[in-house]
């Protein structure tokens, strides 16, 4: 007999500034990064914090970023 491991469903917070998949702008290390929005979560004291992936072929997750450093450049 053949178990599957059932997949548990992702819902972000609902009161998230961004959605997922959303391109962002952001500062680290003293460099501008753009990128899109792979994963929100919540921290124990109730902060809203992104993991932000950049980069295309070769791509890297920046873990942890509060909601005002990041933001949207509009055109």
């Amino acid at each position: 007999m053949f178990f599957r491991k059932k997949k548990n469903k992702y819902t972000p917070p609902a009161d998230s500034k961004y959605k997922l998949g959303e391109y962002v702008h952001f500062r680290y290390r003293d460099e501008l990064f753009f990128g899109y929005v792979f994963y929100i979560y919540k921290d124990a004291n109730n902060n809203t914090l992104y993991d932000v992936q950049v980069g295309g072929q070769c791509p890297a997750i920046i873990k942890g970023l509060k909601e005002d450093q990041l933001f949207i450049v509009k055109e």
